[in-house]
């Protein structure tokens, strides 16, 4: 149930709720223009081990020799990308291999298409497969996403029970 005091038409107040703040304008402009633009930085934990920071969701980047695996895909595509683009940029060569989510939630899984897309296998607990499978078997053709696109090149799912130890030289 949804109760009203007052309703005011045009109130010229309501477009300060819309103003965009003056630290986020340059990011805004470039929004506008197109394309991707989240913010997104890796934060050395320790070696080998980054925080993807982002807008509202945060993921896990780990080193290996020669690629890189991410714990919890972003929330967006866009993220997704943009922390691709990130990954490219710090580890250049170095492809993510795998993502690994937690559990179902949309904030853990939202981007999983995107992974996929860019060649990731998708590491998921059985128990947690079938909600995983429907996001990326789902069609998304009108207009055709990431995963749509990618065809033969996108990633996998696998799938274990208990734990799962990803393994490259130390």
């Amino acid at each position: 149930e949804v109760q009203f005091a007052s309703i005011v038409a045009n109130d010229p107040k309501a477009a300060d709720v819309f103003a965009i703040p003056d630290s986020l304008k340059a990011q805004a402009e470039v929004a506008a223009k197109g394309g991707d633009a989240f913010p997104m930085e890796l934060v050395k934990v320790t070696n080998g081990v980054y925080q993807a920071r982002a807008f509202r969701h945060h993921s896990m980047v780990v080193e290996f020799p020669t690629f890189v695996a991410v714990v919890e895909a972003p929330y967006l595509d866009t993220q997704t990308r943009m922390l691709a683009k990130a990954i490219e940029n710090q580890f250049p060569d170095k492809p993510i291999k795998y993502a690994a989510v937690t559990h179902f939630h949309y904030d853990h899984i939202g981007g999983i298409r995107a992974m996929a897309a860019l060649g990731a296998t998708i590491l998921v607990a059985k128990g947690q497969e079938p909600a995983v499978r429907k996001v990326l078997e789902a069609k998304h053709t009108h207009p055709p996403d990431d995963l749509a696109k990618a065809g033969d090149n996108a990633g996998k799912i696998e799938t274990f029970e208990g734990t799962k130890e990803i393994k490259e030289g130390n």
